[in-house]
C-alpha cells in the first residue's frame, strides 16, 4: 500500500471517528430497541421481548445453562420505567415464597432527534429474595 492510500485511509478513520454518535461507548453498546439479548452484573443472559407496546417480557438463565437460576419476568414500560414481577422457574430453595418479586427497573436511554438509543438498564427497586442482576448491557456480537 502506497504512502498515499495509508493516508487517505487515516484521514477516512479520523473523520469516521470524530462523526461517531455520541450515545454509544463502543460500536455495539447502544441500540434502538429493548427486544433482543442482554448480559447482566450476575452472570446472567436476559433475553428480552417487547409486546403490544408496553409490555416487557424476558427469560433469564445462569451462564452455567440455567442451572443455577432460571427466572421470567412480566412487567409494562411507562417511559423510561418498567415495573413488573418476575419468578424463578428453577430454584435451588425450598421455600415457596423465595425466588419472587417484583422489580422497577429503570431503562438507560438517550435521544437523538425521534430515535432513542438504550444502552441498557438497571434495578431502581423491586421486592422478594434471590434476584441478583442490578445493572444489563446489550451483547455485543463480534464478527
Amino acid at each position: 500500500m502506497s504512502r498515499k492510500s495509508i493516508s487517505s485511509l487515516c484521514c477516512v478513520a479520523g473523520a469516521l471517528l470524530l462523526a461517531a454518535p455520541q450515545y454509544a461507548d463502543a460500536q455495539c453498546s447502544a441500540r434502538t430497541r429493548i427486544t433482543g439479548t442482554w448480559l447482566a452484573d450476575d452472570g446472567g443472559t436476559y433475553v428480552v421481548r417487547r409486546t403490544g407496546g408496553t409490555t416487557i417480557w424476558w427469560l433469564g438463565r445462569s451462564a452455567d445453562g440455567g442451572k443455577s437460576f432460571t427466572n421470567v419476568f412480566k412487567g409494562v414500560r411507562n417511559g423510561n420505567r418498567i415495573t413488573g414481577d418476575w419468578a424463578d422457574v428453577i430454584s435451588q430453595s425450598k421455600d415457596p415464597n423465595s425466588g419472587v418479586g417484583s422489580l422497577v427497573l429503570e431503562i438507560n436511554a438517550t435521544k437523538q432527534g425521534n430515535q432513542e438509543f438504550i444502552s441498557g438498564f438497571k434495578k431502581v427497586g423491586g421486592s422478594g429474595a434471590g434476584f441478583g442482576a442490578t445493572n444489563w448491557r446489550a451483547e455485543c456480537k463480534q464478527g
